[in-house]
């Protein structure tokens, strides 16, 4: 049964749509990544057709969130490409402390990935490992995690607002792991109706638990 969005999401005063997720990974030696990519809600290149795969955020539109303790990071991953020569990369979520891999799927999906505790400050990429590794081969969707501004400024109030806001849509679409969600509310919610023709009309929801500490596991097979 796919389940309309608008029934499960009463938009949450102060709370502003937007886009972008990732997962706890430490940054490989090679330099601090947030040096090359700035923050932006969509990841994705036009330079491959594994790199140009659509991978979105779903965090408030300035790119920054508190997701808690044990919250839920959620990241919409478009359609690989139909092109049979061409292999289907997992999904690499990282961020400062951390990191993790999902399964590789050709359909596009909502990943959601609850973390065991709250993670450190820091930026939080995903990204397909298009080329086996967990660099990203193209700019990938990037955003600031950060505990909630204090403070009674308007631009604390409101940021904290947001991060309400989205940790209660992320707890409301993690009820349903396993079923559909519609795509067009989902997609208004955040702020990305613009890539309404670059999804079906439906997502599937595909849950998971983050470990205390993510293992340096190889990347896994390809798989559908």
């Amino acid at each position: 049964m796919v389940i309309p969005l608008a029934l499960l999401l009463p938009l949450s005063p102060g709370f502003a749509p937007a886009a972008q997720v990732a997962q706890v990974a430490q940054a490989p030696s090679g330099g601090d990544p947030s040096r090359r990519f700035p923050l932006r809600r969509e990841g994705g290149g036009t330079r491959t057709s594994c790199a140009a795969r659509l991978v979105a955020h779903l965090v408030p539109q300035d790119g920054h969130v508190d997701p808690g303790p044990g919250g839920i990071l959620g990241v919409i991953e478009g359609e690989a490409s139909r092109a049979p020569q061409k292999r289907v990369a997992p999904l690499v979520l990282r961020w400062r402390d951390g990191w993790q891999i999902e399964a590789a799927r050709s359909g596009a999906s909502l990943r959601l990935v609850r973390l065991a505790g709250p993670p450190v400050a820091g930026e939080w990429f995903s990204f397909p490992a298009c080329e086996g590794t967990a660099e990203p081969s193209a700019p990938p969707a990037s955003s600031q995690l950060r505990p909630s501004p204090t403070g009674p400024s308007p631009a604390a109030v409101a940021a904290r607002a947001a991060d309400a806001g989205s940790r209660v849509a992320l707890a409301e679409l993690w009820r349903h792991c396993g079923g559909q969600v519609a795509s067009q509310p989902l997609l208004a919610f955040w702020d990305f109706s613009h890539l309404a023709d670059q999804l079906p009309a439906s997502l599937p929801v595909l849950c998971s638990q983050a470990p205390p500490i993510a293992p340096r596991s190889p990347l896994p097979a390809d798989g559908r």
